[in-house]
């Protein structure tokens, strides 16, 4: 999934961005151990 928040001023993107990280850190904390990476979250701020 490719999010861009590019059109949104500072506060937004900082909320939309903030609710994100929460969610995908929920999703992490809700995974068992496993041996192969699941997940790979990049920011970029190009």
């Amino acid at each position: 999934m490719i999010l861009s928040v590019a059109h949104l001023d500072d506060d937004e993107r900082m909320l939309v961005l903030g609710v994100v990280l929460e969610q995908f850190l929920a999703w992490v904390r809700a995974q068992s151990g496993a041996q192969q990476l699941r997940a790979l979250l990049v920011f970029d701020e190009l």
